[in-house]
C-alpha cells in the first residue's frame, strides 16, 4: 500500500514524550519514577563514621536487633472486655482508625481503687475532703485536662451547660458534679508524691504488659505555665507562685511556670513518659538531666542501654556519667564545642 513511514520519539524529551503518551497509550510503561522506582541501594560516604569510633563500646545486641521492638499484644474481647464494654464499643477500638477511646475507658479497664485507698489513709492522719470522693474529683480533672481548660472555672462553667454530669457511669455518685471550689479545696490535700507513686504505677504495667520495652530512653523537657502573673509586685522578691521561675529558651520569653525534665521510653512505633522531675522554668538543661537521670537510674530494676538528647544537657561530666552507668549516651553536641 505504498512506503512504511516510521515516528520516532525520544522519551527523554519531555515535549517527544508527552506526544508518544497520546498517541499510544496502549503502550504498557515501567513505572520506574517517582513514588513508583524501585528502591535504590544507599551509597554511605567513606567517610561515614560509628559510635564505636569515638567509644569504647561493643554493643551486645549486634546488627539492627537493638532497633527492633516487638508489636503490642492484640487484645481479644472476650479476654478483656466481655463483661466491660459492649461488642460494638470494642469494634469501634479496633476497627475505627483514628479513634483514640473515650475518657470513660480509663476507669473501666483500668484499676482506680488506688485512690479510695488514699483517701482512707489520709483522713486517718486528719486530712478532710467534705465527703466528697477522692476519686471522684481526678476523674474531673483527667476531664479538665483532656478538654483543654487551663483552671477549674472553665469545668465549673462547662457544668451550666449540660443536662446531666459528664462523667455519671463512673463516679460513686452519679449526680456529682465538682464547683471549681470543690476541685481546688480536694486536690490541694493529696500530697504531690501519692500522685507521682501512682503514675509509676501506670509506668511499670505497661513495662510488665509489654507496651513499654526498656530499652531506649529519650530526655526533654516541656514547659508549663503557671496561673500567675509574669512579673513580681513591689516589695517582693519572688512570684505569687514562689516555687516556679521565669522561663527563656532561644530567645523567646516563655513567662512564669515550670519546666520538668521528662524521660521517655522510646518504643520505635511508640513512646511514653517513664520518669520525671520537676524544676522550675529558670532550670539549666544540664543539672535537670543530671538530676533527672540519676533518680531514675536509681530506682528502676530495668536495664536501659541509650539516652537521646538534643544539645541542651551536653556536657562532658554528664557524659561520663552515664558511660559509668553502661548507658550510651547520644547526645548532640553544642555549636560552641571546639574539642
Amino acid at each position: 500500500m505504498g512506503k512504511k513511514t516510521v515516528e520516532r520519539y525520544d522519551m527523554n524529551i519531555p515535549k517527544d514524550y508527552r506526544v508518544a503518551r497520546k498517541k499510544f497509550r496502549w503502550i504498557p510503561l515501567r513505572r520506574n519514577r517517582g513514588k513508583n522506582a524501585p528502591p535504590t541501594k544507599a551509597i554511605v560516604a567513606k567517610s561515614q563514621r560509628k559510635i564505636t569510633d569515638y567509644m569504647q563500646w561493643v554493643p551486645r545486641l549486634m546488627g539492627k536487633y537493638l532497633y527492633r521492638f516487638p508489636k503490642v499484644k492484640i487484645p481479644r474481647f472476650e479476654e478483656f472486655g466481655e463483661e466491660t464494654i459492649s461488642k460494638k464499643e470494642w469494634d469501634i477500638h479496633r476497627y475505627l482508625s483514628g479513634f483514640n477511646g473515650f475518657l470513660e475507658n480509663l476507669f473501666e479497664f483500668n484499676e482506680f481503687s488506688y485512690f479510695d485507698e488514699l483517701q482512707e489513709k489520709l483522713e486517718s492522719n486528719g486530712a478532710s475532703f467534705k465527703d466528697l470522693f477522692l476519686k471522684d474529683v481526678f476523674a474531673y480533672e483527667l476531664l479538665r485536662i483532656n478538654l483543654g481548660f487551663k483552671n477549674y472555672a472553665g469545668l465549673e462553667k462547662m457544668g451550666k451547660f449540660t443536662g446531666r454530669p459528664p462523667l455519671f457511669s463512673i463516679t460513686h455518685d452519679p449526680s456529682f458534679f465538682p464547683t471549681a471550689a470543690d476541685m481546688s479545696f480536694v486536690l490541694k490535700q493529696i500530697p504531690a508524691h501519692y500522685i507521682f507513686e501512682f503514675f509509676q504505677k501506670l509506668a511499670k504495667e505497661c513495662i510488665d504488659c509489654g507496651i513499654i520495652v526498656p530499652r531506649i530512653l529519650i530526655w526533654d523537657g516541656q514547659f508549663i505555665k503557671s496561673n500567675c502573673k509574669n512579673n513580681k509586685e513591689k516589695d517582693k522578691s519572688t512570684y505569687n507562685d514562689p516555687d516556679a521561675g521565669y522561663g527563656r529558651h532561644i530567645g523567646t520569653k516563655k513567662g512564669v511556670g515550670y519546666d520538668p525534665g521528662i524521660l521517655y521510653a522510646f518504643c520505635f512505633d511508640r513512646w511514653f513518659p517513664v520518669y520525671f522531675k520537676m524544676f522550675p522554668a529558670n532550670r539549666s538543661d544540664t543539672t535537670a538531666f543530671r538530676e533527672t537521670t540519676s533518680e531514675f537510674l536509681s530506682v528502676s530494676n530495668d536495664e536501659w542501654l541509650l539516652v537521646i538528647a538534643d544539645s541542651g544537657p551536653y556536657s562532658l561530666n554528664n557524659l561520663e556519667n552515664l558511660q559509668v552507668k553502661g548507658i550510651v549516651p547520644l547526645i548532640r553536641a553544642r555549636k560552641s564545642v571546639k574539642n
